[in-house]
């Protein structure tokens, strides 16, 4: 693999940064291009991958949008659409906007996720049930 890339995802953790700044110091490693959208809030998740191998593309377009529109809606799917290269600074991992999208991610996972499990196991035992029945009544 030459060259990775990765449109609008979340940033990484800390072990994966530091893999990535290891990595980078390879002549051999591959390139690797993040593409986020403008007012984007997912890659505002976790830590920039800041490294010599990494690119940082930011898509634009004519229809602006913020919050989840802004990761929702595809721009480059926009007639009219570009992008310009970004070099974010180590200054740009410690920014307010980044601290508050982690936290958010995080206290939702422990919120939500216990919620998406049970959720998902009555639906599976309904569906059993369903099927079970609708067996039984095809034998008889």
């Amino acid at each position: 693999v030459s060259r990775a890339k990765k449109y609008g995802g979340p940033g990484c953790s800390k072990k994966e940064l530091t893999q990535i700044q290891e990595l980078s110091k390879d002549k051999n490693c591959p390139q690797f291009d993040r593409i986020i959208q403008k007012n984007d809030p997912v890659p505002n998740v976790d830590w920039i991958p800041i490294a010599q191998n990494v690119n940082h593309y930011i898509v634009i377009s004519e229809k602006e949008r913020t919050g989840f529109w802004a990761h929702a809606d595809i721009y480059s799917t926009h007639e009219v659409s570009g992008y310009y290269l970004d070099e974010p600074t180590e200054e740009d991992q410690y920014k307010w906007e980044r601290y508050k999208m982690t936290f958010i991610k995080n206290v939702s996972s422990f919120i939500f996720f216990p919620i998406l499990i049970t959720l998902h196991l009555i639906f599976a035992v309904a569906l059993v049930g369903f099927f079970r029945f609708f067996q039984k009544s095809n034998h008889q």
